[in-house]
């Protein structure tokens, strides 16, 4: 038996694949890498996994894998009634995230949770439900209602998130954040609905109606139409992940400036905390001595000691110590009776960790290294 395959058929399968791949990839960024729209994001990944089951229903339809047959009709693999709420509430939450969830918007996803219910009952009632589901109900009228409350469910959800969105006043940092985002999703998400309701329904219906002739038969409109379909999944991942890594970085830019402003009094206080407790408890002189260490003894956070040694001493903490050690190194080699030390009993009394570091850190601060330092002295 001879295969045939096509451009189009290649290409399908290929944008079918990456646009599978492309959302099981951005799914897992979501929920593992990216926190800024954290709880925006499950509502996104659960529009996402939809979209991925209709992708691969899709790829297998239009390969005669599934749907050939009435064994491998009405498998759960079709949450299309999802696509609505998910994405309205991917919004809302991603707007105001500080938002109780409230009872009533689960009825949101009462005819979505049912969606599967049905499909699970067919698929283990078996064949003859399937047939009886088949001839009383899905051809006379469910399919057409099926296919059509997808699409003015997305059309109606679309538009609803979209003045959701809109005509939030003020606007919050949020939202001015993914207000750009948003209309590309939204726009994706309104033209896919558009797509849905014209192409997929109501030109080959009308078609059929008037010349009895099928659109679906012919491969390379199924094949084009799945292509759109792909495209736009794919799409959506890319801008999602570029999105959501700005999202994070910005905020994280943000928090540190939040967190770093002291007003000049404050941080003239805490400079003068920081060297009375060198010069009192020279706390230098422990080798492990770390920024946290400091600051919890300063009972302070350590990002703000951090910013207390880069603004006023135009150092990091650091070069900061080793040039305490330093300076405690030279009055031990100085000292009268110290001559019987050596250089690495010297460096370790110092809080120096080891000989090397002690010559190289000595060196870079004095220009000299410690046996030349005692020689000269």
């Amino acid at each position: 038996m001879q295969v045939s395959v096509s451009f189009i058929d290649i290409l399908v399968i290929s944008l079918s694949g990456a646009a599978i791949l492309a959302g099981c990839v951005t799914s897992w960024f979501l929920l593992t890498r990216y926190t800024t729209f954290r709880r925006a994001n499950y509502f996104f990944v659960l529009l996402l996994a939809a979209l991925v089951v209709f992708e691969i229903a899709e790829a297998l339809i239009y390969g005669n894998i599934i749907h050939n047959s009435i064994s491998t009709a009405y498998l759960p693999i079709d949450y299309t009634w999802v696509y609505g709420p998910a994405l309205y509430f991917s919004v809302r939450r991603m707007v105001h995230p500080e938002d109780p969830w409230k009872p009533r918007y689960w009825l949101h996803f009462v005819l979505p949770m049912l969606q599967p219910v049905y499909l699970l009952t067919l698929t283990i009632g078996g064949a003859p439900l399937k047939e009886w589901f088949w001839f009383n109900i899905d051809q006379p009228w469910f399919a057409e209602v099926d296919n059509y409350y997808t699409a003015f469910a997305m059309l109606g959800y679309g538009v609803a998130a979209w003045r959701y969105m809109h005509n939030t006043q003020p606007k919050t940092k949020t939202l001015k954040l993914a207000e750009r985002w948003l209309n590309e999703i939204l726009l994706i998400f309104l033209g896919c609905g558009v797509l849905l309701l014209v192409v997929d329904m109501l030109i080959p219906d009308l078609l059929y109606l008037f010349t009895g002739y099928s659109l679906w038969e012919v491969r390379e409109y199924k094949g084009s139409v799945t292509l759109v379909y792909s495209l736009a999944i794919a799409i959506t991942c890319f801008r999602t992940l570029i999105f959501n890594q700005m999202a994070d970085f910005q905020t994280e830019q943000n928090t540190r400036k939040e967190d770093y402003s002291i007003d000049s009094e404050q941080l003239a206080d805490y400079a003068k905390r920081f060297t009375e407790y060198l010069d009192r408890d020279k706390p230098y002189l422990d080798s492990k001595l770390t920024l946290q260490a400091a600051a919890k003894a300063l009972e302070m956070p350590a990002r703000h000691l951090s910013y207390i040694i880069n603004e006023k001493f135009d150092q990091n903490f650091s070069e900061l110590i080793n040039g305490y050690r330093v300076q405690a190194a030279c009055d031990i080699l100085t000292a009268p009776g110290n001559n019987y030390k050596s250089v690495l009993d010297i460096g370790l009394e110092a809080g120096f960790s080891s000989k090397s570091t002690f010559n190289r850190v000595f060196k870079q601060v004095t220009g000299q290294t410690p046996s030349q330092y005692r020689s000269k002295e």
